[in-house]
């Protein structure tokens, strides 16, 4: 087939193939001007021109290699673009793998908290627990403590509903973070926590960030 350059009028003779079904991006090699050439799926291969006229030289793509016709004018045709987002799937997707397997198998890796409790910086006493069967609510009272000499922001509190086998059966996270103990200071919190399965037997609560009631 035969196109032109929309900027010189320089004509080339291209095959069908190398333009595609659904066209694509050449550039001239005589002017450098770029444009998208579409398909024309009606128009015949054009013949073979005569060995006297002289080859003008057209660039490559070293994946994409053109095999010129002797005596024939060929634009550069440009490689299609990769999507740049493309790159950054399968970075995300092997992030979300990894966070799947350490959700799943985060008892037998043993992940240390990142807030850590064994410091005995915070600690939690004082729970009572006060069930209403007809309404389906529980009532959460514990104490905070701050065991330190500096002052302790409160971090995120999960309250977990547990059943005989130790497995999760709901998850109440609360938000104290405008909160601050001064050291030896304590407060004495209450919650409600409603829509509790049935199957609940066991209750644990855990303070800590974001990632660490993620892993835990």
């Amino acid at each position: 087939m035969s196109i032109s350059c929309p900027s010189c009028n320089t004509n080339f003779i291209v095959s069908k193939e190398q333009i595609g079904m659904t066209g694509r991006k050449v550039k001239c090699s005589q002017c450098n001007h770029i444009w998208y050439q579409q398909a024309d799926l009606d128009e015949q291969q054009p013949p073979i021109i005569s060995n006297h006229h002289t080859a003008k030289n057209a660039s490559t793509n070293e994946n994409n290699k053109i095999f010129l016709t002797k005596g024939a004018n060929l634009p550069v045709l440009l490689p299609p673009k990769t999507p740049q987002h493309s790159n950054i799937l399968p970075i995300l997707l092997f992030s979300v793998i990894i966070l799947l397997l350490l959700l799943l198998f985060q008892e037998k890796l043993n992940i240390p908290a990142l807030y850590k409790e064994n410091d005995n910086i915070l600690t939690i006493g004082n729970i009572h627990v006060e069930q209403n069967k007809e309404i389906g609510q529980i009532k959460v009272s514990y104490q905070i403590t701050n065991n330190s000499d500096r002052d302790v922001t409160i971090p995120l509190i999960r309250v977990r509903l547990l059943d005989k086998k130790y497995v999760t059966v709901k998850s109440y996270i609360m938000h104290h973070k405008n909160i601050k103990l001064l050291p030896k200071q304590h407060i004495d919190i209450a919650t409600n926590l409603d829509v509790v399965p049935r199957s609940s037997e066991l209750l644990n609560i855990m303070l800590g960030n974001g990632l660490d009631l993620i892993l835990h």
